[in-house]
């Protein structure tokens, strides 16, 4: 991810903060530069973990300055170039700067930049692959149609067989076996800061020049612009893209303040971000990244911040940085944040309770268990309880269990450890992880005593099962006119359909009250947010909170809590915005406590897949509208 130019950013326009993790703890800070080195970009080796920064020293007229330092203290790696440095520099008397910085998944390094090519050419891309020690395998300088064709930013396919690097004036791909390159297209005066590329290989930009966000595909052929204005143009040298394929790029002004904002574009060219304002300023932006949950990480001046998918601020405070950052990454594995900046400094950060694998939940047991002490019924049925709840979180059918009921002065045999062992083992098995390993009498037979120690392995396995279950959303089968008591009385209204119908878990509504009420977003639990949405009857709505809110739902929400196909009255009350947000109007029948027939409520049609199942139109209060029900 790259850095933006010292100009504004604002985060997404959500005037409220809500803690959902610890605050990250600063372990490191290290400096590798020296007065007038500059950083550009940052970027992880995925395959050891390792961390490349990649900018510009001002020895001789400016060259490129690639560093790799190690995650766990931030010193140089020294099998890495000179002592854990590689420069380059096309001539002593010309200038060179290096710009934007990937790896693939063999440990080789791609940079581009520019080099100044003298008369007549000017400035090229200057392009290069290096092994992963350092050493230059292909080195490619490219002219476009100009004396100022300047890289800035690159990335690879998937297939890792081409590499695409944009700057001003267009866009280049290179085989990344041979560097043999082919201009895709040629646009002068049009600055390509950012470029992404998807799963189908089409080429994602963000361009200043036209103020637009645009997608091509594999051959440069332009498929979409989305503009947003002279004063507002997305300029941001970091244009993540999420794992459901929408993107992320800050659009920025220094003329309008109406249009800061963080934009999220979905992959047909929508904008979804809702609308402009602003709850935080980062001065001097310098770089964005996404990690794997699709939680966002910006640094602008000496201001660390993370976003999650419903856009709420995930810290209590922004971390205050020592310098001014302009390139930050985050570590596949761990979670640790690396930001660099000033004269190649460099912070870790690391995150207390990030996860990269399906996330537990806690379990608050009614009474501890001691060993040696005595084992009751109790234990058996509550473990019962939980496993049930468990398995229908992760999609799967409630445990058949040998003696379904039990009575007071039953006694707790080996059967029923066994049946519980493997109600937990199941819900490990359905979240693809390995089943936990039971040591206090790993087979039980007929007969065996169960001892407190049992109940005590089971529970700490059951506490650290993983929950990547879906979350079930249906469309209620009564209908209301705008007078239904809020969005609290919503909420009690999907629970009771829900409890009826033997769903099991908290269910909310998909409400909002007025533009600056609590949003889905704030209400709803914040663990449900990686997991995938999905009918009663296993139909896929989305895949997660973030897919759920880009404007684009896999399947209709057209099934009820017991999963009766709706056909009539298809539309829901919401007044909420494809973005997750309230609607800025006051049609929402005085916070969705009025009937009357002069006021008017915002509305969702379940017939359709579009932004629309959310952000339709109004309706009169008096009328006869379903809700959206989601499980937490």
């Amino acid at each position: 991810m790259k850095k933006l130019f010292s100009i504004l950013v604002i985060f997404f326009s959500l005037s409220f903060s809500s803690v959902l993790a610890a605050d990250p703890t600063a372990s490191w800070t290290v400096t590798h530069g020296v007065s007038g080195d500059v950083v550009k970009a940052m970027t992880e080796d995925r395959l050891t973990g390792k961390i490349y920064i990649i900018g510009k020293n001002l020895t001789g007229n400016g060259r490129f300055k690639i560093i790799r330092v190690l995650p766990t203290t931030l010193a140089l790696d020294s099998a890495w170039g000179s002592g854990g440095i590689v420069y380059y520099d096309s001539s002593p008397v010309l200038q060179d700067e290096g710009e934007g910085i990937t790896t693939d998944s063999s440990g080789n390094v791609y940079v581009t930049g520019m080099s100044d090519a003298g008369f007549p050419d000017g400035i090229n891309y200057r392009t290069i692959k290096y092994s992963s020690a350092g050493t230059p395998l292909w080195n490619k300088s490219t002219h476009l149609i100009d004396d100022w064709d300047w890289g800035y930013d690159l990335a690879l396919n998937s297939a890792q067989t081409a590499l695409y690097v944009v700057g001003e004036n267009g866009i280049v791909r290179y085989t990344t076996s041979t560097g043999t390159s082919t201009i895709l297209q040629t646009s002068l005066g049009i600055s390509h800061r950012a470029v992404a590329i998807d799963a189908s290989e089409n080429i994602w930009t963000g361009s200043s020049g036209g103020a637009s966000l645009k997608k091509y595909n594999s051959s440069g052929t332009q498929t979409w612009s989305l503009a947003t204005g002279a004063s507002c143009a997305p300029n941001g040298r970091a244009l993540p893209l999420s794992a459901s394929g929408n993107a992320y790029i800050p659009s920025v002004t220094t003329l309008d303040t109406s249009c800061i904002y963080l934009g999220k574009v979905n992959s047909n060219g929508l904008n979804v971000v809702g609308s402009g304002g602003a709850s935080a300023i980062l001065p001097a932006f310098g770089d964005m990244t996404i990690d794997g949950k699709s939680s966002l990480y910006m640094v602008g001046g000496t201001i660390l911040a993370k976003k999650n998918q419903a856009s709420q601020n995930v810290w209590s405070n922004n971390q205050t940085l020592s310098f001014s950052a302009q390139a930050v990454t985050v570590a596949s594995s761990t979670g640790d944040i690396f930001v660099a900046g000033d004269i190649f400094k460099v912070s870790r950060f690391t995150q207390s309770d990030y996860t990269s694998s399906p996330v537990s939940s806690p379990i608050t047991w009614s009474e501890s268990i001691t060993i040696g002490g005595a084992v009751k019924l109790s234990h058996l049925t509550e473990l019962r309880t939980w496993a049930n709840s468990r398995r229908a979180s992760v999609g799967l059918a409630s445990f058949n269990w040998a003696s379904a009921t039990l009575s007071v002065g039953d006694p707790v045999r080996a059967a029923h450890i066994n049946e519980l062992r493997s109600a937990v083992s199941s819900t490990y098995a359905q979240c693809a992880q390995s089943a936990p390993t039971w040591t206090t009498n790993p087979s039980l037979t007929t007969g065996t005593a169960v001892r407190a120690n049992h109940f005590t392995e089971l529970r700490t396995n059951a506490s650290n099962a993983p929950l990547c279950g879906a979350r079930r959303v249906f469309l209620s089968s009564q209908v209301y006119t705008g007078n239904f008591g809020g969005f609290a009385a919503a909420d009690t209204n999907c629970q009771n359909l829900a409890q009826a119908a033997n769903l099991s878990g908290t269910f909310k509504a998909w409400v909002v009250a007025t533009s600056t009420a609590l949003t889905p977003g704030m209400r709803f639990s914040s663990s449900s947010f990686e997991l995938p949405y999905r009918l009663v009857d296993n139909t896929l709505i989305a895949n997660n909170f973030e897919d759920l809110t880009d404007g684009i739902l896999a399947n209709l929400v057209n099934r009820s809590e017991t999963g009766s196909l709706i056909t009539t009255t298809t539309v829901a009350w919401t007044n909420v915005t494809i973005r997750g947000i309230g609607v800025t109007s006051a049609n929402h029948c005085t916070s969705w406590t009025s009937n009357s027939s002069a006021l008017s409520g915002n509305y969702g049609n379940t017939a359709t897949t579009s932004f629309r199942w959310t952000q339709d139109t109004s309706a009169l209060c008096n009328t006869l509208r379903r809700l959206y029900c989601i499980q937490q």
